[in-house]
């Protein structure tokens, strides 16, 4: 199968995730497909971004904010974000 052959099949994902694109394209008066193309484009820019960036500057904002925190301390919290999460699923 070629590039131009290809075509995405919405039926493949759940019925509230199409209506969730659905929402979002009519929020940004553009068309699924519009909308759509405009995620995958997006995305393939990001993770190029995210691939040719060092890993120090990726996670510099997290240095900034988390401080002074010893592993230990950064691994407590994220543990306590996690049973946070999974508790409310």
């Amino acid at each position: 199968m070629t590039v131009a052959d290809h075509k995405f099949d919405l039926k493949k994902l759940p019925r509230s995730k199409v209506s969730t694109l659905a929402r979002q394209a009519k929020r940004l008066g553009l068309s699924m497909d519009d909308y759509i193309l405009e995620l995958i484009e997006d995305g393939l820019e990001h993770s190029g971004e995210a691939l040719n960036t060092p890993w120090e500057t990726l996670t510099a904002p997290f240095h900034k904010a988390l401080g002074d925190l010893s592993d230990d301390q950064l691994d407590t919290l994220v543990e306590d974000a996690r049973r946070s999460y999974h508790k409310k699923k």
